[in-house]
C-alpha cells in the first residue's frame, strides 16, 4: 500500500493529512503555527512534530510515495522532522494558493481570494501561479484578514469603551474572553510576544458578536468582504481582461460571518461579472489530495463525491 502526505501550514495552525493510494483518509493532526516570521523555530518544529505524530498514529507506514505541503511554513524543518518518523521523499511544495485551488474547486486552476490569519489573492494556472495580490504580512498588509477583523475589533472596542464609538457586544466578549475588568487590562495581553496571535484570535469574538446581529461587527466583516473583492477584482482584470474565471474563497476569516461573503460576491458582481464566485469544498489541506488524483487525469462528477464522501472531516465547513 502506498501512502501519501497533504499539509498546509501558516500562522495560526498546521494541519497533516494522511491517505492511501486508494484515496481513503488514514489520518489527520492538527497543531499550532509555523510561520517563521511569527513564531520562533523551536515552536515551529514542536508543533511538526505534534501534527506529525498524531497523523501518523495509527496507520504507522513505513515509507511515503509523495508529500505535499503549503503555506508559509519551512518545507525543510517539515521534511526533517517527518524523515525521523519514517522514510519520505523530497517534500513537493505547493504555492499557497495553488492549494486553495485544488482543495476548493477541485481542478488546478482559478483565483482564490485567501483570508485567515494573513490574506492574499493568487490567479493560478495548471498549479502554477500567474500572479499574486498582497501577502504582505500584518504590519503592512493583510487588509481583509482574520488578523485585520481582529484589530478592527479591538478599536471598536476601544471606541466604546472610551464613549467615542457605538456600544458592542465586542467590547464584553473581550472582558469574559481574557478575564479582565477594565480594557486598558488589553494594553500588555495585545504587546505580548504573541500578539499576531492574540489579534488574529480575536476575529473569532467579533464573529461571536456578529452572529448576535452586532452592528459594528457586522459592519467590519462587510468591511472585509468590499477589501478582498477589491484585491481580486485587480488580479483578474490584471489576468483575466477577457476571460471567464472560477474565484474560490478559503481561509477561516470567511466563516465569520455570512455578511463577508455576501459582501464580497455582490462587490465582484458589480467590478467583474464575469467572474463565478464560489466557496471552497474543502480546506487547503486537501490541496495535495486533490493534486495527486488529478496525475490520473480530471476528476468527474462521482470522484468529487467520492472526495467528498471520504475526505468529510476536510469540508470547507466541517473543520
Amino acid at each position: 500500500m502506498k501512502y501519501y502526505i497533504s499539509a498546509d501550514g501558516g500562522g495560526t495552525k498546521l494541519m497533516s493529512v494522511l491517505f492511501d493510494e486508494n484515496f481513503r483518509l488514514r489520518g489527520v493532526g492538527r497543531s499550532g503555527a509555523v510561520n517563521l516570521n511569527f513564531s520562533s523555530p523551536d515552536q515551529v518544529r514542536g508543533h511538526m512534530e505534534e501534527s506529525l505524530r498524531e497523523c501518523l498514529r495509527e496507520a504507522r507506514p513505513q515509507a511515503l510515495e509523495a508529500v505535499y505541503f503549503a503555506g508559509p511554513g519551512p518545507v525543510d524543518l517539515y521534511q526533517e522532522v517527518l524523515g525521523r518518523m519514517t522514510k519520505t521523499p523530497p517534500v513537493t511544495r505547493l504555492f499557497e494558493g495553488a492549494a486553495c485551488v485544488y482543495a476548493g474547486l477541485v481542478k488546478d486552476s482559478g483565483v482564490a481570494a485567501i483570508a485567515g490569519t494573513g490574506s492574499s489573492v493568487f490567479c493560478i494556472e495548471k498549479g502554477e501561479c500567474r500572479r499574486l495580490v498582497g501577502g504582505w504580512g500584518s504590519l503592512v498588509g493583510d487588509e481583509g484578514s482574520g488578523y485585520d477583523i481582529g484589530r478592527l475589533g479591538i478599536r471598536a472596542a476601544v471606541s466604546a469603551y472610551e464613549g467615542r464609538g457605538p456600544e458592542t457586544l465586542i467590547l464584553k466578549l473581550l472582558y469574559d474572553a481574557f478575564g479582565i475588568q477594565d480594557m486598558r487590562q488589553m494594553v500588555p495581553i495585545i504587546y505580548s510576544g504573541s500578539y499576531r496571535q492574540v489579534i488574529s484570535g480575536v476575529c473569532r469574538l467579533v464573529a461571536r458578536a456578529a452572529g448576535e446581529q452586532d452592528r459594528t461587527a457586522v459592519d467590519i466583516f462587510r468591511r472585509a468582504g468590499a477589501i478582498q473583492a477589491r484585491q481580486v477584482a485587480d488580479a483578474v482584470k490584471l489576468e483575466y481582461p477577457e476571460e471567464n474565471t472560477e474565484v474560490v474563497i478559503a481561509g477561516s476569516a470567511w466563516k465569520g460571518s455570512p455578511a463577508m461573503f455576501q459582501t464580497f460576491r455582490d462587490c465582484l458582481g458589480q467590478t467583474c461579472p464575469q467572474v463565478q464566485v464560489k466557496k471552497s469544498v474543502f480546506v487547503p489541506a486537501a490541496g495535495g489530495v486533490v493534486c495527486q488524483l488529478l496525475k490520473s487525469g480530471p476528476i468527474d462528477g462521482a470522484k468529487r463525491e467520492f472526495l467528498r464522501t471520504e475526505f468529510r472531516q476536510l469540508l470547507f465547513g466541517e473543520d
